[in-house]
């Protein structure tokens, strides 16, 4: 158990791993200390190498235990294991083998906040091949999952090249229209800019008829089931509002003492904490709405359109023009000094055809991230399959002869 201080003189503190290691030794799931017995530092002590599986959360989950102090020891969120004989790494593709197997959700009734207790671990059956057949599935299956796993890598890099690349979209429309935006985000650097006829380089407060900040008091006594949607920062999804992802409501009479924060359609809403920089065009069909610690820009439409002012704050030029403003070393946000981002706008008449063919090549962009999506999913099946038909003796691994269920 988690101990915050001693209880008794020969009690010291000690390194400690908890569920979150499972995820790996950085940020939030970094190393912590707690205070332990000498019994307890005996009994729960962990060295490199060794095996631990998840008693609860995302139960039955395994993970080798990386470099850590020697004074380190396991919370009761977690089982060490060590086998009596044989490869520690076949063990962990066994386990790894039931863990994906739906088992333990019947198991440990992972619906109703399951465990994985040590009588129910300890009673699992799996494989249990001769040590020597260890070795061979286990090499096997680190040379295959290897090479399946940096496949995977690259197509994951991959996507982040598409999403890099769907940012530098309106860069290119306005240097195919003759307009090169610059590569510094200095201010200076768009006061000098040739623009050809018709276009405009000026701050985001000429763009604009009203930038406000949306509700930012506590939402405790506020919140209700139903009523009038009230938009947050977690609803804002590359460049649109996904209100489906947690809906919240406040009431209309709240919604309409509060006429400065309720939306319109083309009103662009800016994330002014945490991801900051995100933004998302409000739709037509909007309907009554307020919003919660985002900037809402309600654009000047002699200017500039909503949908343009959207696209352009997505692009890598906007986006970053706007972070540049952010205030707050610890807990950086935007304020309405993002007044000052400058904007490059083509004539109001064009705009709509700039927005239009962003889209369709954001589109053909989307559908490639999107196979390549599909065919990461593809390989991680195909990965756990030969995991689970390797150890359960499915597959011809060199070296292997048959397997025998024997109790853990």
């Amino acid at each position: 158990m988690l101990q915050p201080k001693p209880n008794a003189p020969t009690d010291s503190e000690v390194h400690y791993l908890r569920a979150g290691s499972l995820e790996g030794l950085t940020g939030d799931n970094a190393l912590r200390k707690m205070w332990a017995s000498p019994m307890e530092r005996a009994n729960y002590c962990v060295r490199r190498g060794d095996l631990i599986v998840a008693e609860g959360g995302d139960v039955g989950r395994s993970a080798f235990v990386p470099e850590v102090p020697d004074d380190t020891i396991i919370q009761n969120s977690l089982h060490r294991v060590r086998p009596r004989s044989g490869d520690i790494r076949f063990l962990k593709y066994a386990l790894n083998a039931v863990y994906t197997s739906g088992w333990l959700d019947v198991l440990c009734n992972k619906a109703t906040f399951g465990h994985l207790t040590r009588e129910k671990l300890s009673a699992l059956s799996i494989s249990w091949p001769s040590d020597n057949q260890q070795r061979a599935i286990a090499d096997y299956l680190d040379a295959e999952t290897a090479r399946i796993d940096a496949l995977i890598e690259k197509k994951r890099r991959m996507i982040e090249l598409l999403e890099e690349r769907r940012t530098l979209i309106l860069e290119e429309l306005c240097a195919e229209a003759g307009m090169t935006l610059p590569k510094k985000l200095d201010p200076s650097e768009f006061d000098s800019l040739a623009s050809p006829v018709g276009w405009r380089v000026m701050r985001l407060s000429q763009a604009l008829k009203q930038l406000t900040n949306g509700y930012v008091g506590p939402t405790r006594d506020i919140l209700q089931l139903d009523g009038v949607p009230y938009i947050q920062s977690l609803h804002i999804k590359r460049g649109r509002i996904d209100f489906n992802r947690r809906p919240y409501y406040v009431s209309r009479e709240w919604h309409l003492a509060r006429p400065r924060i309720a939306l319109r359609p083309n009103d662009v809403l800016i994330v002014q904490t945490g991801d900051i920089g995100q933004v998302a065009l409000v739709p037509e069909a909007i309907g009554e709405a307020s919003c919660h610690a985002l900037l809402i820009a309600r654009v000047n439409q002699d200017v500039v359109t909503g949908p343009y002012l959207a696209a352009y704050l997505q692009s890598y030029l906007g986006y970053h023009s706007l972070l540049r403003m952010a205030t707050g070393a610890l807990h950086p946000h935007l304020e309405s000094s993002i007044r000052d981002v400058r904007i490059v706008a083509p004539p109001v008449e064009n705009q709509e055809s700039f927005v239009l063919e962003i889209k369709r090549r954001q589109g053909l962009l989307d559908l490639t991230a999107d196979k390549l999506a599909q065919q990461i999913e593809l390989l991680t099946e195909h990965r756990q399959a030969l995991i689970t038909a390797a150890v359960t003796g499915q597959v011809e691994v060199p070296g292997k002869l048959g397997h025998k269920p024997y109790p853990l």
